[in-house]
């Protein structure tokens, strides 16, 4: 016997038809909701770790860089975009994918105080320069590494500190630069300005 496709199963059809519905609303919904997605996670509210001192830590990477040219790879995301400057909300220069090569060439900081690297990439014979958090990139560069080891100070160990690292009272001997970080990071900072 043979069936007439035009008479196919009104169940089907009905069932075929709110698949469609459906589809059709959820396409419209993410397009309406639509953002574009950062290739990267976006900072937390505080880094980890931070330059001990902006202007020293610049000048003492321009010194490094001026003996030798020092290469990093992007990884620990799929992409990232380069920024014209050290901020994520800064324009996009080029996206580079995860095991890019890249140039260092400079060294600066957010207003919350993650580390940025600018640096140059090739990508298919044409150059750009932009910035990218630290976090993204990996090196071996004994050089570099020891660089970082005298600019770049931990915060981690702040953590553990049981008492605030003042009183009300206290708070006009803390310079004004320590004051703009966490009470639980100021202790650090403190020790590590003393030191220095």
């Amino acid at each position: 016997m043979i069936k007439n496709i035009n008479n196919s199963n009104p169940c089907k059809k009905s069932h075929t038809s709110m698949i469609l519905a459906f589809l059709t609303t959820l396409v419209i919904i993410i397009s309406s909701l639509y953002l574009p997605l950062e290739t990267y996670a976006a900072p937390d509210e505080y880094p980890e770790e931070i330059l001990v001192d902006i202007d020293i830590a610049q000048d003492s990477l321009q010194k490094l860089l001026a003996t030798k040219e020092i290469f990093a790879l992007v990884y620990l995301c799929d992409s990232f975009e380069l920024k014209s400057a050290p901020d994520t909300d800064s324009d996009t220069i080029v996206t580079v994918e995860s095991g890019q090569f890249l140039q260092i060439t400079g060294i600066s900081q957010d207003d919350l105080h993650y580390i940025w690297y600018q640096v140059r990439a090739d990508i298919g014979g044409t150059y750009y320069e932009g910035y990218i958090l630290r976090d993204y990139l990996a090196y071996s560069d004994e050089d570099l590494i020891n660089w970082e080891a005298d600019n770049i100070m931990s915060l981690s160990i702040s953590f553990f500190s049981l008492a605030p690292a003042t009183t009300e009272d206290e708070t006009q001997t803390i310079p004004k630069d320590i004051q703009k970080f966490p009470v639980s990071y100021q202790d650090a900072l403190l020790a590590l300005k003393e030191k220095h």
